[in-house]
């Protein structure tokens, strides 16, 4: 009976073996469905909300840009203003008609 019991003990064990294999591997597949559909509806969610700011003109907030840390050429733009100002020592930019140094 003791090897009755061992041959059952072993058959029992590879029998769960096998459905645990398979029903993790089932179950990733599930996994990853959800997980594909998921990033779909995100990035679906991202290409609307992009497209509804191109519509109406609407401007991202300051938190916004700070968080994404998008950087907009205008900054950039009143950077080298000011850094053009300093270099001048006037408050006027060169170049410009009614500043020094222009013709």
């Amino acid at each position: 009976m003791n090897e009755h019991g061992l041959e059952i003990t072993k058959t029992v064990g590879v029998n769960g073996t096998v459905l645990g294999v398979a029903t993790l591997s089932d179950l990733e597949i599930i996994l990853k469905i959800i997980l594909l559909t998921a990033t779909i509806i995100w990035t679906g969610i991202k290409i609307l909300d992009a497209l509804e700011k191109d519509i109406t003109g609407e401007e991202t907030t300051e938190k916004e840009n700070k968080s994404a840390k998008i950087h907009r050429p205008e900054d950039g733009e009143k950077e080298r203003t000011e850094l053009r100002k300093k270099r001048n020592g006037s408050g006027k930019e060169a170049g410009k008609p009614g500043s020094e140094g222009s013709v």
